[in-house]
Order: C-alpha cells, then structure tokens, then sequence
C-alpha cells in the first residue's frame, strides 16, 4: 500500500548510471515507443545503479561510487533538480551496492556485490539513517557477486549472482537472522553467465537481464523451473 504522491502516480522511475540521474516518465509517454522528454529528472551526485520504492513514496537508490543507499521524499523526486537526500546509509557493510528490495514488514535487502553479501536494513534503521550496521548479513558460498533481488509470492528471495552466473533462491526461515545460508534452489546455465536484473511477473515467470556473453538477452524461468533449479535452459529468451 502506497501513500498518495503529490504529482500522481504510476509513472517510471528510470535510474541512468553514466549520468548520475533518476528520471521519471509519466504513463502516457509509456503508450508508444519514441525518445520522449523525462518529465523530472534528479541529479544523484553519484554512479546510481539501482532504486527501489518504499510505502512512504520515498525512492530509494544504491550509488556506487560513494558507497551510500539514499532516498528521496516524493517532494523533491516532484521538484527535480540536485535535493540531499532525506536519508542516507553508508558505513563498512556497503562498498559496491547494487540491487534494492523491500521486504512485506518494510526493511530494505542489499545486494552487496564486491563484498558477497545480502544484507538488510531495518525498517526502523531507515529513520535516521547514518553509519548503521545492517539488522541482517548474509554471507558464505551462495553469493558470487550478488547483484539483483527480488521476492517471489512466498516470500522467498531471489539473488543473481552476477560473477558466478547463477541465481539462487532462499526462504523466509533463511532470512530472519545473519547466517552463511544454503540456497533452496540454484539455477545455473550457458544463458545466464552474468546475471543482474531479476523481476517477477503475474505469472510467476522470473525474468532475468544478461548484459555479457551470451549477453544482450532477457530470458524467462516459470514457476515450474524455479521449484526444480539445477542447470536449465530458459523457457523464454528475448
């Protein structure tokens, strides 16, 4: 459940990496394809590679190059322009973050890639912010460069594993404290060697982004695949 934004809603939030931005479109500029003008755009000051938004409106970004998780109030995502964030992470957990999710209960999960961790932050750690040690820290053999999260409808987490080229699954019992977990499910296969992005859709397909060898290519697991893991081919490549 979100709160109402001052500017409506349902638009795009699209982080661009090399231009340190957030930019948004609105839903009628998502109709058809075309180069349209972003109806905002927020200065990050930073190498942003990923956003997530929280119940409060607030988008939430990983910036690489200062090793911080920021956010920004639906006030200044309206206003554009270069705003401090509202909130701001930093500390030793972080130095390559890159994938943001929030869990159901509000606490916001990590992929720490060069560090190989999956961490989570409170949701009452996300107050104040500061140079916080994360509420959880997951480690171990599981992540080889962690990079994308996300959660299916059982509440399992989803990681990619950008360098080791896999993606693993992990279950709620696995995520209520630090541990070196071992995954439910892992998928592994030739179409998915550096895998980031990860999404799931109505369906339950898992959509997975490969921007390396084979590279430039989409691919999507079913629910059926995601039970049995091992090595797989996608039931879908785009």
């Amino acid at each position: 459940t979100y709160s109402t934004w001052p500017a409506g809603s349902n638009a795009l939030w699209v982080v661009n990496a090399g231009a340190a931005t957030l930019a948004q479109y609105k839903p009628s500029q998502l109709q058809q394809s075309g180069a349209p003008q972003a109806t905002a755009t927020i200065g990050t000051g930073s190498v942003s590679l990923a956003a997530a938004l929280d119940a409060e409106g607030r988008i939430w970004v990983s910036n690489f190059l200062d090793a911080t998780v920021a956010a920004y109030s639906p006030a200044q995502l309206v206003g554009g322009g270069t705003p401090t964030p509202v909130v701001t992470l930093s500390g030793s957990a972080l130095n390559d973050a890159r994938g943001l999710v929030f869990d159901a209960n509000g606490n916001l999960w990590v992929a720490e890639r060069s560090l190989g961790t999956v961490i989570e932050y409170s949701a009452s750690q996300l107050v104040d912010g500061g140079n916080v040690t994360p509420n959880i820290t997951l480690s171990g053999t599981a992540f080889n460069g962690p990079a994308g999260l996300a959660f299916d409808d059982s509440g399992n987490l989803w990681v990619t594993n950008s360098w080791g080229g896999t993606v693993v699954e992990l279950t709620p019992d696995q995520l209520t404290a630090s541990s070196t977990p071992t995954p439910a499910v892992t998928i592994s296969n030739s179409a998915i060697l550096a895998p980031m992005g990860i999404a799931f859709d109505v369906n339950g397909v898992m959509w997975l982004t490969n921007p390396s060898v084979p590279g430039n290519t989409i691919v999507g697991y079913t629910a059926t695949q995601q039970n049995t893991g091992g090595d797989l081919a996608p039931a879908y490549t785009i």
